[in-house]
């Protein structure tokens, strides 16, 4: 019997079809173009890929947290596309996220190796370190 998605293959990348534990990709250019008629979105293209990325604001927006807010300045970077467990009208789906196409340390990106630890800070005292200005 054939899988859902070979009986209904889609133009754009989904997250069924992402393996477990993400893929790296090398992006290429990202172009307007209409998804379904009158609705035109960027989708994210690869190098070496046949489908694209619909971006949405929460993906592109991470790729610009990474690369800059300049779409051509993305070309020739790689990022990793992740499935994550997300809530969408109501519901939990997968969706596709995207991640710095780096390693991290075990315990994942927030943890870093010892050896890298920032210095921790002395305690404050008394009222050094308070910031009168801040008004609440």
């Amino acid at each position: 019997m054939p899988n859902i998605n070979e009986m209904f293959p889609s133009k754009y990348l989904k997250a069924a079809d992402l393996p477990e534990g993400g893929v790296v990709v090398t992006m290429g250019q990202v172009i307007r173009e209409e998804i379904e008629p009158g609705k035109p979105m960027y989708v994210l293209h690869f190098q070496g890929k046949d489908r694209g990325l619909v971006l949405n604001k929460t993906n592109a927006n991470m790729i610009g947290h990474i690369f800059g807010g300049q779409t051509e300045g993305w070309k020739g970077h790689q990022i990793t596309l992740v499935k994550e467990p997300v809530s969408f009208q109501g519901k939990i789906v997968d969706a596709i996220r995207v991640k710095p196409a780096q390693s991290f340390p075990e315990g994942g990106p927030d943890v870093m190796p010892p050896q890298q630890q920032a210095p921790q800070a002395a305690p404050q005292t008394g009222s050094e370190g308070f910031d009168d200005d801040i008004p609440f």
